[in-house]
């Protein structure tokens, strides 16, 4: 199996001033523009308590806390955008202002690297700044938008202030529209930070691939990659109301492609880590028991003079010593051989050596 390399896409949320973050408007080839709103520090409850209606086990309600600002697309990325920065139009449902649609997880990926390195081009864009897919926390939280409830909207949604089946509305509320098709962003009103269509319309791809929840709380949390699987929020036009949940969690394969999926933009600070520490959450609730350690420079496994450590599934490094932790643990009946090493570059920075997933 391929190995992938963690490095482009690992965010690190180093604290800004939140008056760098105020809503922006990109501009692209042909005047079209998008719409970035600012999304605010702040601490929320991720995932659902376990009264909601129709939650799932992997829902697991935990508090997370967002250490810097963001930006978000206020719409779903549009086709008349993606065109513009990708010149083609994959999507079924055709419409300059309808969102892009028939993408792959690589193909979301791939806009966002695209409008990265022409904005960093043309000057636009701090050399440390990405546009990027949100993490499932950063998706969630802004979803929520300082609401506790099932939707933003409460604990029901209607159609009309969203787009999906209103043949099966949410834990037997009344039945309402089902339009079969995508919506313009717009239609339906925003929630109380101004993202549109958070819920309904088409999923959204996200960074992560799927990963249990802790139970513990968390600070911008962020999934290893995983090649073959990603999340997907939102729920869409095509679904019941209650796969467009706040806390509902999709995991696709990344080369899954359908009419109802497409994603929405963020905007964060990539990867630079100059700290002497770093903390990295890798498999919660689990220790060092079953890794072993070693160090390049020494040249042999489990070294008294190891620069890993771990505490209820926070792997802690220190110094620029090169060495790498493997493991071959079972986790979620699939079997993950995961490496990582301490960057040459950067003191107390982490990159992925190698991760293969292997069913069981």
């Amino acid at each position: 199996m391929k190995l992938i390399s963690l490095t482009p896409i690992l965010l690190s949320f180093t604290s800004l001033s939140v008056s760098l973050y105020a809503d922006k408007t990109v501009t692209l080839p042909n005047g079209v523009t998008l719409e970035m709103v600012s999304i605010p520090a702040g601490t929320f409850t991720m995932g659902s308590p376990e009264n909601e209606a129709e939650r799932r086990k992997d829902e697991t309600a935990h508090p997370v806390k967002m250490t810097v600002p963001f930006w978000l697309g206020k719409y779903e990325v549009t086709q008349a955008q993606w065109d513009a920065v990708m010149e083609n139009n994959p999507s079924h449902f055709k419409g300059p202002q309808l969102p892009v649609e028939m993408i792959k997880w690589s193909d979301a990926a791939a806009f966002c690297a695209k409008l990265t390195e022409r904005e960093h081009a043309a000057g636009h864009l701090p050399a440390d700044y990405v546009y990027t897919l949100p993490t499932e926390a950063q998706w969630e939280y802004a979803c929520r938008a300082g609401t506790t409830t099932t939707f933003n909207t409460g604990d029901n949604l209607t159609t009309a202030q969203a787009n999906y089946d209103g043949n099966s509305p949410y834990n037997g509320n009344a039945k309402g529209e089902f339009r079969n098709k995508t919506t313009e962003g717009g239609t339906f009103p925003p929630n109380a930070w101004g993202l549109c269509d958070m819920h309904g319309n088409v999923w959204e791809w996200c960074l992560d691939s799927f990963r249990p929840y802790p139970k513990d709380s968390e600070t911008d949390p962020v999934s290893p990659l995983n090649e073959s699987q990603h999340i997907a929020r939102g729920g869409s036009w095509i679904n019941q109301a209650h796969l467009c949940r706040a806390a509902f969690r999709n995991r696709l394969g990344t080369g899954f492609v359908c009419h109802h999926l497409g994603f929405r933009l963020a905007l964060c600070r990539s990867h630079t880590s100059t700290s002497a520490q770093e903390t990295i959450h890798l498999f919660n609730g689990k220790n060092l028991d079953g890794w072993y350690t070693f160090l390049k420079s020494k040249g042999k496994n489990n070294d008294p003079d190891k620069v890993f450590t771990a505490e209820d599934g926070v792997i802690h490094i220190s110094g620029t010593e090169n060495g790498g932790i493997t493991t071959n643990e079972e986790y979620e009946n699939d079997t993950l051989e995961v490496e990582y090493k301490a960057s040459e570059q950067s003191s107390g920075a982490m990159s992925l050596l190698k991760a293969r997933r292997r069913k069981s």
